[in-house]
């Protein structure tokens, strides 16, 4: 399975060497010039519910500029 990054696709990488972190997990968004404000925001929630479903306590998330 490959993450490309697409509006909607995910990813969940489990115990990266990279990181302190249980998972990883990678949304899609699209291209960041095609992205509002009201779209981060539906994304967010998105995650938060997914990191609720896995029973998770710490979330952290990262968007790129």
């Amino acid at each position: 399975n490959e993450f490309k990054g697409t509006k909607g696709d995910l990813f969940i990488i489990y115990e990266p060497k990279q990181c302190n972190a249980q998972r990883v997990i990678l949304v899609g968004v699209g291209k960041m010039a095609d992205i509002e404000l009201e779209a981060l925001r539906a994304i967010s929630g998105q995650i938060v519910k997914k990191a609720q479903s896995l029973d998770l306590t710490d979330v952290a998330i990262l968007v790129p500029t």
